[in-house]
């Protein structure tokens, strides 16, 4: 009995790890990045019907004052950008920034790994 219930938890595991590896290589975002995202208190940011994969809150890595708004997300709020990038290249910036309170937070554009064809 306790060795099928350890099958099963480990079935369950893969199959969870998977599925999370197959979003994650399709650029879309697993279940781990929301799990981490609820976790630290993010809100979920979309920009142009695209959910942005959350990276972490950011601590004195970079300055308030460093960051520029750049556009609205979809929801409404107020995107910021590192100051040296220039507008339109690229077209989404490498990392987006959502400042909220006394937190600054940092997502990205999520990108598949590779294409085919």
């Amino acid at each position: 009995m306790r060795e099928k219930l350890i099958y099963a938890i480990l079935t369950l595991l893969f199959l969870t790890l998977s599925v999370d590896g197959y979003l994650l290589f399709k650029g879309r975002i697993p279940y781990s990045n929301s799990l981490y995202r609820v976790a630290t208190g993010a809100p979920i940011v979309s920009m142009d019907g695209v959910v942005l994969f959350y990276g972490g809150k950011i601590g004195e890595e970079v300055n308030e004052e460093d960051l520029v708004q750049f556009r609205l997300s979809d929801n409404g709020i107020a995107l910021y950008k590192s100051k040296g990038i220039p507008d339109g290249i690229p077209k989404t910036p490498p990392y987006i920034y959502l400042k909220q309170e006394n937190e600054v937070y940092e997502y990205t554009y999520p990108k598949p790994f590779f294409t085919v064809g």
